[in-house]
């Protein structure tokens, strides 16, 4: 599982993110982050270490199983 391959999956799940009004980061350790602007429409995704309202830290692995 790479951090690209999540950015993929989590690609394809943005319409489910608008209005959501808030910024959400995932957080990889030193496998990176992912963080969602869903204050926008449509959300952004980006790898940007942003401040979120909330941040999940968890393995790769943890969260794909999290998402499947």
């Amino acid at each position: 599982m790479s951090l690209e391959t999540v950015t993929e999956a989590m690609k394809s799940k943005m319409a489910l993110a608008a209005g959501l009004d808030a910024k959400v980061k995932l957080d990889f350790a030193e496998d990176g982050v992912i963080f969602v602007d869903a204050t926008q429409n449509p959300p952004v995704l980006s790898h940007e270490d942003e401040e979120a309202d909330c941040t999940l830290r968890c393995s790769l692995d943890t969260f794909k199983a999290l998402m499947d």
